[in-house]
């Protein structure tokens, strides 16, 4: 797999962020890829993105939009929520959400802000993708919807949706899913998320399903399959679902995409017979994997709370060369 992640290096994976509040909040799908991304983040909140701009990145180049994106361009009410990511340009129901733990949902405000779409900016600033995350509480189907311009040229999508409506007019999963289905895209990983009710013992652990992280890959075959048509990918095109089937696990899709490629020239019969290996497919170090799985054991929120002084830390020496500093004779 080195010769395809050597060459995305070169190349870049063209990626968008919707709803990038938070350091490297992204799932450990993308963490081998993150070195390679072009990176294009967008939030509602300008101090958010404010603060994101001062603190280091580990990607190949980011740019961040302090902007809404939405179904259409205009002003749009931003209903602020207690807990700043779930705010959204959708009102919360408040009666539902009221039944579960916690009071992220409460609505404390509200502000008139901008809103474009996706359409917009690939038509005025040339914005393309490759692979997008959309985590717009609720309002993932308009943004998609106006993204036309865009879908062709996306290998993988990843949405978070509620399984019911958490937010008036919220397009939950099965309105997602149905969308992305009719353009091509096929489910390969699926997060689901509980929310507890108030006063249930602790013994007491599942709760109720509330809303899922679901990756969508595009089915190169849909045509011959499905009969959806299917963009015709170039060797770029190839390279990047490569290295996306690989850092997601998905070797047996990459598998059948090296010799779909390889049929249309894409790859050299080198490249597709050092992609037909046990060992191309192995996945990201080993190591990554069981640090992830390790953080996976802390809650949520000191995840994100780690991430940040990681990062923050990442110029900084260690302690102990500190302490050895400090003992060196002075000259």
């Amino acid at each position: 797999m080195e010769p395809v992640l050597s060459e995305l290096r070169r190349i870049g994976l063209r990626f968008i962020d919707i709803g990038c509040r938070g350091d490297l909040d992204l799932n450990p799908h993308w963490h081998p890829l993150i070195p390679m991304m072009e990176y294009v983040g967008f939030d509602a909140d300008p101090a958010e993105v404010a603060r994101r701009e001062q603190t280091p990145h580990p990607f190949l180049s980011r740019k961040l939009y302090p902007v809404a994106v939405a179904g259409e361009i205009g002003e749009s009410t931003l209903f602020i929520a207690r807990e700043p990511a779930c705010s959204s340009l959708l009102r919360p129901r408040a009666p539902w959400n009221s039944r579960f733990l916690g009071s992220s949902f409460d609505e404390i405000g509200q502000t008139k802000i901008r809103t474009t779409t996706l359409d917009h900016l690939a038509a005025a600033d040339g914005l393309r993708a490759d692979a997008m995350k959309i985590d717009s509480q609720g309002m993932e189907v308009p943004i998609l919807q106006a993204s036309e311009r865009l879908l062709p040229g996306l290998f993988a999508i990843e949405v978070e949706t509620g399984l019911q409506a958490n937010y008036h007019d919220e397009t939950t999963f099965d309105r997602a899913a149905a969308f992305l289905l009719r353009r091509g895209f096929l489910p390969f990983d699926m997060q689901l998320h509980r929310w507890r009710r108030p006063g249930a013992m602790p013994c007491i652990r599942r709760g109720q399903l509330m809303f899922a992280e679901s990756l969508w890959l595009r089915d190169y075959l849909s045509d011959e399959t499905w009969g959806i048509p299917a963009p015709v990918p170039s060797r770029e095109d190839a390279i990047r679902a490569l290295a996306i089937c690989w850092a997601g696990g998905f070797g047996d899709y990459g598998w059948e995409l090296v010799t779909y490629f390889g049929k249309r020239g894409l790859l050299t019969q080198a490249e597709e017979a050092s992609l037909k290996t046990r060992d191309a497919w192995r996945g990201f170090p080993a190591e990554h994997r069981r640090g992830v799985l390790a953080m996976r054991l802390l809650p949520s929120r000191t995840r994100a709370w780690l991430s940040r002084i990681s990062a923050a830390s990442l110029d900084q020496g260690t302690l102990w060369s500190s302490v050895l500093r400090r003992f060196q004779p002075r000259r």
